[in-house]
């Protein structure tokens, strides 16, 4: 039995990819007029989602004639539009759900990126470390690369999953363009059958692939994830700090704005600079711990608070609710403060 977990980004085609692999081991060909499709914004959640797709960690088992069983673990997309909050409980959700299902042993996991990307964001690169904090150095002789939206060249992501030496056992494209596109006329179907058979090559070469593979131990990745339990407190404890600085610094300018004539006004500058002071700390204390954290897993790549910075920023931006405008000023203003930091930790005095 093959046991494959998915992890990605939020909206780079995860869900749609996943419907393809489905409908290729359920032996679904082309030319029928059958689909097979898991609703999983409903059935999960019981209501419409506009934001990546999945919600919780979600399991489909199917037994293939070619290839055998197969169990797909489908998991919410990081950076989602629920928040860094919800990022952190991923993991716990993913460590839950091999529990409660006794799964001892892991065959693969697919990292899932869009094929025409230059270079990873820091949200994709977050996903590749949140998997080595999970599973250890071992599940890099599992990992497989999906480009989804691909054509039939080579991904120009690849070269980006090169750049930041992410090591991987192969990789494979997909685009699901022509998932569901039997009935559409002639010259849209010409195009989705290319990408339909590029979809069943990719689908045929990783299922061969897992049935030769070595299985992580997942009992051997809990020992790897409950050493670093104390750091991951550490580190979550200063990210609280770290919103809080957030949401002080934009109360106290919004202050400092309505008391621009007030004689007053000095001491909530005053309070405002403790206040950067503050900040500065508590970006310089999360990313030696972000550091620290990253030389205990067993495969090294560095999450800086410059990344974690990032991420905020571009959450912000997908979503823009009501006051994230301050909130990027302040977020672009720690972000001023964590590139200076980070260039000190690459300094050669360090």
């Amino acid at each position: 039995m093959a046991l494959l977990d998915f992890a990605d980004v939020s909206k780079p085609g995860k869900s749609t990819m996943v419907n393809g692999l489905v409908n290729y081991l359920l032996g679904v060909k082309w030319d029928e007029d059958r689909r097979f499709k898991i609703d999983m914004a409903f059935a999960i959640s019981g209501e419409e989602s506009y934001s990546s797709q999945t919600k919780w960690v979600s399991g489909y088992t199917i037994n293939n004639p070619e290839h055998g069983i197969i169990t797909i673990v489908d998991t919410p997309g990081f950076a989602d539009t629920g928040g860094m909050d919800i990022d952190a409980f991923i993991p716990e959700q993913i460590r839950t759900f091999f529990r409660i299902n006794d799964m001892k042993k892991l065959s693969g996991v697919g990292l899932v990126v869009s094929a025409a990307q230059a270079r990873l964001t820091p949200a994709e690169k977050y996903v590749y470390h949140s998997c080595l904090k999970m599973f250890g150095n071992d599940v890099t002789e599992n990992l497989y690369v999906v480009f989804t939206f691909s054509d039939c060249s080579e991904p120009p992501a690849l070269e980006a999953i090169k750049v930041e030496n992410i090591p991987y056992r192969d990789y494979f494209q997909v685009n699901n363009s022509g998932l569901y596109s039997a009935n559409k006329p002639k010259e849209v179907t010409s195009f989705a059958k290319l990408y339909w058979d590029m979809g069943v090559r990719g689908f045929r070469k990783l299922c061969t692939s897992l049935s030769t593979i070595t299985p992580v131990n997942l009992a051997l990745t809990s020992e790897v994830m409950a050493e670093q339990d104390v750091l991951d407190g550490k580190v979550t404890e200063l990210k609280i700090q770290l919103e809080n600085s957030f949401q002080e610094l934009i109360a106290l300018e919004k202050k400092e704005k309505e008391l621009l004539l007030n004689p007053s006004r000095s001491s909530i500058k005053r309070i405002l600079c403790e206040a950067q002071l503050t900040l500065t700390r508590t970006l310089n204390n999360l990313n030696d711990s972000l550091l620290q954290l990253d030389r205990s897993s067993m495969k090294s790549l560095t999450m800086t608070v410059l990344d974690y910075i990032q991420l905020h920023i571009d959450a912000e931006l997908q979503e823009r609710t009501i006051g994230y405008k301050e909130r990027l000023r302040v977020l672009n203003e720690a972000k001023i403060k964590a590139e200076k930091i980070c260039r000190s930790d690459r300094s050669p005095d360090k």
